[in-house]
């Protein structure tokens, strides 16, 4: 398929055919059999754009076998044209279609469609189309095609699995109940789309038997009899159907094929769900899954969560459900596989440790095929580039869990990173599945399916002897959200205070009304709250927004959308905060800062893995939210052993080691053996906190500046020949390449700083303060080396620290 001519052709197509294409088929829905509307509206979509949707790519297909309309009916819509009752209505509806068959013939449509078999290709443009009619339903659907290549992959996975796993059995070709094992192959897709994986088991069944010499109506039967589908979309489950009808006889076609309907509803709506003992298919990619919420899963899914102990849990992705759906199902039989294309975020998150201990509780074997294509995780130095072999952003992975209660338990993973182009070349090569294995050892507490090497096993029973830094603190949670930055953050606070008070006071103009989004949402009702409550100067605070980047925020707890005011009321004067993400990116570990006074929700926000949370160094009270290990019964300062701590986490060769794990939870801090060493990072912290809190540092004299203020233009800051280019013609010299790399939070300082202001002026009091960023970036690299150098000189890692409970139990500094 042509993918940009696709496109093209159905953004034509639902601009000038749809909207008159659904206003006639306004007239059919009330004669239509087996069409609730009111099904169709609770499913998210309008009932005459799902049946204009079905007419295009029927007629589409009608198109690709040489059918013209109305010369020779299509057989399905002349169905459909036969309910109308009056003459002008079918009239209407076919100068709709003639229509539609001049743009065909105008954008090329055979060489569009040009491809082996008509189906796939339907597929994907049902996706196309559905994206240019219906952006927002394809986005919170999740509705995204499976590539053949895959689809093959997975279905010749479970067969295999099938086969190795249950003695006896002839895989997916199996027809009744198998002897040995009492095990009866019955395949069902809980969120099927337009069949390609059904479609795909029944060509591979087919074409296994044929060459075997056993293919017959009886064999063609039983499998269909096998096959089930649930689609809670009305479109795609009908081409399902209708497809099914170009591979096999009709009459042989049961209607327990496809069911319209919602698989996640639970085997109390639908009783045929606990037939199935293999699960396979592509669920849906809908982050958050606020639409399918039936009792049913939502009861199901407290397995994934009992015990977790999280402020914030997100377990609610519909690929999460529909793992939970296969799971509890299967849990109930001796014999089953499950076998789905999903996220990939299960393997290592914190927050799905319960979902993986769950799942390995209850199943014997699995076989994790990662394919990664993640748009968060960054390149590697002489890394080639991941790309999905979805449209998404997430990464993906295939797993194929098994329940056999007599087999050995085996749990291996493969990962397969590259461009999408040599992962499909992979996929489709029969023979790339004999690559080498990796073992998967789950334990707990994490119970992760990330594959670790045997050095990173001893790692890893080191670093589990650290403390967690979230078991320290008494107090933690996330920052300030406004849901409107523009209006409330400003770099200069009395531009703020003037546009507050015109906001309180209702003077601002329409225009200004638009650009700030003063409006209500069923969330937050700013309007509302403008009308309650009064101006008031001395919410205008400090706030850190990014790092290094201090902005003035109006802040009123009562007013402000989500004040964090948990956290917040402890951030007064001088308090210091650590900020650590739990989750971070495949990246060198630089997640890990400190401020004081107020900070914003999202300063390390550029990924999907959550946002970073707050470890207030006091409490309102004065009180210490910082619990010192009775371990360190040389030091029970707290404020000392929070200088200790930030220093510690600076260490490169710290963050370098345990880099694997630093991704995966919060940081684990270890005890030293000699007070000398945690009095050497004390004093290194010190330093280290005092570069980053502070906002009038010194600049190193030795950065060219000969000029008092600057614009960056478009396209700039640029940075070559150690120097960074705020324009074609001003610069800031000499800056090293590793000073301009530096990160924090996953953004390179140096540039967001000046992005952040692109295409404005600079006063020369901000081009001071980025001098003073500069330095202080400096001053953190050289800082850094010392806390190495500081660590090696005492026994470097893990030597220099209490390596087990039982050293800590009696160790002192």
């Amino acid at each position: 398929m042509d993918t940009a001519l696709s496109h093209k052709l159905a953004q034509t197509i639902a601009a000038r055919v749809l909207p008159s294409l659904a206003k006639q088929a306004t007239a059919l829905i009330p004669n239509l059999p087996d069409f609730p509307a009111t099904d169709i509206q609770k499913l998210g979509q309008d009932p005459a754009e799902s049946l204009a949707l079905l007419i295009v790519l029927l007629k589409i297909r009608a198109s690709l076998e040489g059918m013209v309309w109305p010369e020779s009916q299509i057989p399905e819509i002349a169905r459909l044209v036969a309910t109308l009752k009056t003459e002008p209505c079918r009239q209407a509806l076919q100068e709709c279609c003639l229509g539609l068959e001049n743009i065909l013939q105008a954008h090329q449509t055979e060489k569009i469609f040009a491809g082996s078999t008509k189906a796939p290709l339907l597929a994907r443009f049902y996706e196309h189309l559905l994206s240019a009619s219906d952006k927002a339903l394809r986005k919170e659907r999740g509705v995204y095609y499976t590539p053949p290549a895959l689809i093959h992959r997975m279905v010749n996975l479970c067969d295999e699995l099938c086969q190795q796993e249950f003695k006896g059995s002839e895989g997916l070709a199996e027809n009744g109940q198998n002897p040995n094992e009492g095990f009866r192959v019955s395949i069902l897709d809980p969120a099927a789309g337009t069949g390609l994986f059904l479609q795909g088991v029944f060509s591979y069944v087919k074409s296994k038997l044929i060459a075997k010499g056993r293919w017959n109506e009886d064999a063609e039967a039983g499998i269909l009899g096998r096959l089930h589908g649930f689609e809670l979309l009305y479109v795609p489950c009908q081409m399902a159907r209708l497809d099914f009808e170009a591979l096999c006889p009709r009459s042989l076609i049961p209607r327990s094929l496809m069911t319209w309907g919602n698989s996640l509803d639970g085997p109390e709506i639908y009783p045929q769900l606990r037939e199935a003992t293999v699960f396979l298919g592509n669920p849906p990619y809908a982050a958050f899954g606020q639409h399918n919420r039936s009792p049913w899963i939502m009861s199901q899914l407290a397995a994934y969560k009992d015990g977790l102990g999280e402020k914030k849990v997100n377990l609610d992705d519909d690929y999460i459900k529909f793992f939970r759906l296969a799971h509890s199902l299967l849990s109930e039989k001796e014999c089953g596989l499950m076998t789905l294309v999903t996220n990939s975020s299960f393997i290592e998150s914190p927050t799905r440790r319960q979902m993986r201990a769950a799942l390995f509780q209850s199943f014997s074997s699995m076989t994790l095929l990662n394919l990664g294509g993640s748009r968060f995780r960054p390149r590697r130095d002489g890394e080639d580039i991941d790309e999905n072999i979805f449209d998404i952003q997430c990464g993906i992975a295939v797993t194929a869990l098994c329940r056999q209660s007599k087999s050995t338990p085996a749990w291996r993973s493969l990962t397969r990173r590259g461009k999408r182009a040599q992962k499909m070349a992979w996929l489709r090569d029969e023979n790339e599945m004999e690559s080498t294995w990796e073992r998967l050892l789950p334990e707990s507490p994490s119970y992760s399916f990330q594959p670790l090497t045997a050095k990173q096993k001893i790692l890893r029973e080191d670093y589990q002897q650290f403390l967690p830094l979230n078991s320290l603190f008494e107090v933690y949670g996330s920052g300030i959200k406004t849901d409107r930055d523009r209006l409330f953050f400003d770099r200069d606070a009395k531009q703020l205070a003037q546009r507050m008070e015109q906001a309180f006071s209702g003077q601002l103009t329409k225009e200004e009304k638009g650009k700030f989004r003063i409006v209500s949402s069923s969330s937050y009702d700013l309007v509302g709250r403008l009308k309650e409550k009064r101006y008031d100067r001395g919410n205008i605070r400090r706030c850190l927004y990014r790092p290094f980047d201090f902005r003035w925020l109006y802040y009123a707890p009562g007013f402000t959308s989500r004040p964090a005011f948990r956290v917040m009321k402890h951030m007064n004067g001088q308090n210091l905060a650590l900020l650590a993400k739990r989750q971070a990116r495949d990246s060198d570990y630089d997640w890990f800062f400190v401020s004081q006074g107020l900070i914003a929700d999202g300063v390390f926000a550029i990924d999907n893995k959550g946002r970073e949370s707050l470890f207030p160094l006091y409490l309102e009270d004065g009180q210490s939210n910082l619990r010192v290990p009775g371990e360190m019964n040389h030091s029970q300062n707290p404020l000392e052993f929070f200088q200790y701590i930030y220093a510690l986490v600076q260490s490169p060769n710290y963050r370098r080691i345990y880099r694997g794990f630093l991704r995966q939870d919060y940081p684990r801090i270890p005890i030293p053996k000699d007070a000398k060493l945690f009095f050497t990072l004390v004093n290194l912290g010190r330093e280290l906190i005092t570069i980053h809190c502070s906002e009038t540092g010194v600049a190193d004299s030795f950065f060219s500046i000969d000029f008092d203020t600057a614009t960056i233009a478009k396209g700039y800051p640029k940075f070559r020949e150690n120097a960074v280019y705020l324009n074609a013609e001003q610069k800031i010299a000499p800056v090293s390449q590793a000073l301009w790399d530096f990160r924090l939070g996953g953004h390179q300082i140096a540039e967001k700083w000046l992005k952040d202001r692109k295409q404005s002026e600079l006063s020369s009091e901000e081009i001071q303060r980025y001098s003073v960023v500069l330095s202080s970036i400096a001053q953190t690299l050289r800082l850094r080396e010392r806390v190495d150098h500081a660590i090696d000189e005492f026994g470097a890692w893990p030597g220099a620290f209490l390596a087990s409970r039982q050293e800590l139990s009696h160790g002192a500094l």
